[in-house]
């Protein structure tokens, strides 16, 4: 084919900054040398893999001053404030552990209030539910009585 030179080369500018050489190298060649032939799989998905940033090309800027010259302000004003004491997941983290400890503790401040000092009236009561019981049997056994007197007659 006429442009495949150019194609290679179209290509092998496109994924120089996101492949490496080599997979660029291999993705040409296979476009330049035979159009029949594909690469494998894995050449092909690693050569669109996202890829991290690199130092490489990077040059210090001449006046950039050295971190540990700086002072606490200066690096203070150039990180746009002074950096927060506790991260956001520790905020949260202790807010809920504030919360839950909060729950636990007036739950068990009320148990220990409401607890009863004796149990005597336990007994009163259980006494009281014993007469109301005998009361509703002796109604029950007139109401039985008058039912029974009515149905002879």
């Amino acid at each position: 084919r006429a442009g495949s030179g150019l194609l290679a080369m179209a290509l092998l500018q496109r994924c120089r900054g996101r492949a490496s050489a080599r997979v660029c190298r291999a993705f040409a060649t296979a476009q330049e040398g035979n159009a029949n032939k594909t690469m494998p799989t894995w050449e092909e998905v690693d050569m669109y893999r996202p890829r991290p940033p690199t130092l490489e090309g990077y040059v210090r800027p001449k006046n950039a001053p050295q971190v540990s010259d700086l002072t606490r302000e200066q690096l203070h004003t150039f990180m746009k404030g002074r950096p927060d004491r506790l991260t956001k997941e520790g905020r949260i983290f202790l807010t809920g552990l504030g919360t839950t400890i909060f729950c636990i503790s007036t739950f068990s401040f009320t148990v220990f209030k409401m607890r009863p000092d004796d149990f005597e009236w336990i007994e009163e009561e259980r006494e009281k539910a014993r007469a109301a019981k005998e009361r509703m049997d002796k109604r029950l056994a007139e109401q039985e009585k008058q039912l029974a007197a009515e149905g002879k007659k």
